[in-house]
């Protein structure tokens, strides 16, 4: 399971790259469930994103993600 949600993330991200435009610092994330962390992480690994916008219609899914990203900066 960790690996496909990595494998899934950075794929997203390869991809990503691919299209952003240049120099993009800034993603939104909608939908915070279990695989938005993975995805958060391979955008700042592999693009340099450095500022998320969340949005879930579950305040919770929200809250633990922010809890569980407490720790970058």
């Amino acid at each position: 399971t960790i690996l496909t949600a990595i494998r899934t993330a950075a794929a997203s991200a390869m991809a990503a790259k691919a299209v952003a435009r240049p120099h993009s610092k800034t993603m939104a994330m909608i939908g915070n469930g279990a695989q938005a962390e993975f995805q958060i992480l391979a955008f700042r690994a592999i693009l340099g994103v450095n500022t998320v916008r969340l949005f879930d219609i579950d305040p919770e899914a929200t809250a633990k993600l922010q809890r569980n990203l407490a720790h970058i900066e």
